[in-house]
């Protein structure tokens, strides 16, 4: 079985762009810098919460950061 690792390059662009290092960022998180690092690697998944909050610090909407907006291969939109 294979394991598919998905950093969040949204997430760090965002971050970097907003001066904040992955530790600066998980401390105003409250979360473990360690903890922080694993999830913006994509290792393991952000809360709902952490996302929120996360979301809140950097000025975005969740759905900026952490949901996938490409579209699948061959997907077309209505009217094309």
């Amino acid at each position: 079985m294979e394991v598919q690792i998905l950093k969040n390059e949204k997430l760090k662009r965002l971050r970097l762009r907003n001066g904040f290092t992955q530790e600066s960022l998980a401390n105003k998180a409250n979360m473990k810098p360690s903890t922080y690092v694993k999830k913006e690697n994509g290792i393991t998944k952000f809360t709902v919460e952490e996302a929120f909050i996360i979301s809140q610090i950097l000025g975005c909407r969740i759905e900026d950061i952490f949901l996938n907006t490409k579209q699948p291969n061959g997907y077309k939109k209505e009217g094309n």
